[in-house]
C-alpha cells in the first residue's frame, strides 16, 4: 500500500453528558491536528450539535515509512465542560481516494520534518536601496530572501499568504525589502488609528549584543506606522520583568495595493549593540484574511520571540 486515507466521522453535541478523560502525550512522534470544527467561524445556528467527515493522507501527515497503522484519536476542548460529548469513529480505510474527494488539512504540532539553522550573509553595498517602498532597485536582484513562513503554532503548515524577505546591507545598516502577498486578493487592514500590530504588518526582532535575553524589536505597518522598542529580559539572572525602551522609528516605507504590500526599511547597525560576528534574528507577520487574524513566523514555533533558528552573518 503506497498511500493510506482513512474516513473519519466526528459528532459533536454540547447539550448531552459527558465523561472526560485525559490521556497524556507520553512518547508520541507526530501530534497532528485535524479538525477545530465544533464552532462554525459565523452565526450560532449549528452550536447545538455539528458532525464532519474527513478524509485523512497519512503519508502526507508525516506517516514513517514503516508505519504499522496504529494511531491515536482524541479531542482537544478550550473551554472544556461536562455538558460536551465527542464522537470520532473510523468509517473506512483505502490506498486511493475516492472520486471528487480531497484529504483534509492537517496542523502539525508535533513531529515531522527536523528544522535547521540557517544563516543569511547580506551582501555589501556600495549604493544603497532608495527607501522608497517600490523595491525596483537593481541592487535587490541578487539579494538573499527568506520565505519559508509558517503558521504561528503549527511549524509544519506552510502560511497561506506568501511572504518574501531579502536582505543588503552597507557600513551603517541592514536593508530590507519585504513583499507581503494578499492570497485571497481581499487588500489588506490598514486603518489609521488601529495598533500597528493589530494592522497588516511586519514584525522584526535581533538579538541585541549586551546578553543572550536582549533584543529589538520593530513592527512596521501599512500606514508607514511603526512601533519600536529595546527588550531586555532577567529571566536567567531570576528576575521577573523586564527594562524595555522605546527606540526611533527606522527609516521605512510601505506601498499598498489590493494584492500586495511592500515596505522597504534601513535598520541602524548600531541598534544592535556592539560589533558582533552573527545576529540571531526572526521575521513574523500579522495577515488579515477572510475577516480573520492569522500569524505567521519565520522561524517555526509557539513565539514570535524565537531566536534559535535564524542568524545574520556579517562579513
Amino acid at each position: 500500500v503506497q498511500e493510506m486515507f482513512l474516513r473519519m466521522f466526528c459528532f459533536a453535541n454540547l447539550f448531552q453528558t459527558a465523561i472526560i478523560q485525559f490521556i497524556p502525550v507520553i512518547g508520541i512522534d507526530f501530534f497532528i491536528e485535524i479538525t477545530i470544527f465544533v464552532f462554525p467561524a459565523k452565526g450560532r445556528q449549528n452550536f447545538l450539535c455539528r458532525r464532519e467527515e474527513l478524509w485523512l493522507d497519512m503519508n502526507a501527515m508525516g506517516a514513517p515509512a514503516d508505519w504499522d497503522g496504529r494511531l491515536w484519536l482524541g479531542a482537544f476542548w478550550h473551554n472544556a465542560n461536562p455538558a460536551r460529548t465527542w464522537k470520532t469513529e473510523i468509517l473506512a480505510s483505502s490506498d486511493k481516494l475516492p472520486a471528487g474527494a480531497s484529504a483534509a488539512v492537517a496542523w502539525v504540532l508535533k513531529g515531522g520534518s527536523e528544522v535547521k539553522q540557517t544563516t543569511i550573509t547580506p551582501p555589501k553595498v556600495k549604493t544603497p536601496p532608495v527607501i522608497d517602498g517600490d523595491g525596483k532597485d537593481a541592487v535587490w536582484k541578487d539579494a538573499p530572501a527568506v520565505e519559508n513562513f509558517t503558521v504561528l503554532k503549527y511549524p509544519l503548515t506552510k502560511a497561506a499568504a506568501p511572504t518574501r524577505v531579502r536582505f543588503l546591507r552597507d557600513s551603517k545598516n541592514l536593508y530590507l525589502l519585504a513583499e507581503l502577498t494578499s492570497p485571497d486578493g481581499a487588500g489588506f487592514s490598514v486603518r489609521p488609528g488601529l495598533m500597528v500590530e493589530k494592522q497588516d504588518s511586519l514584525e522584526l526582532y535581533f538579538r541585541h549584543s549586551d546578553s543572550n535575553t536582549a533584543f529589538v524589536q520593530y513592527i512596521l505597518g501599512g500606514i508607514s506606522e511603526c512601533y519600536a522598542q529595546y527588550n531586555s529580559r532577567h529571566r536567567k539572572e531570576g528576575g521577573s520583568g523586564a527594562l524595555v525602551r522605546e527606540l526611533a522609528p527606522p527609516k521605512f516605507k510601505t506601498k499598498v495595493t489590493q494584492k500586495m504590500m511592500t515596505i522597504e526599511a534601513a535598520i541602524p547597525l548600531s541598534v544592535l549593540g556592539k560589533p558582533v560576528e552573527s545576529t540571531a534574528f526572526n521575521i513574523a507577520r500579522n495577515s488579515s484574511e477572510n475577516d480573520r487574524r492569522n500569524y505567521y513566523t519565520l522561524a517555526p514555533g509557539d513565539a514570535f520571540y524565537n531566536l534559535k533558528w535564524y542568524k545574520l552573518v556579517w562579513k
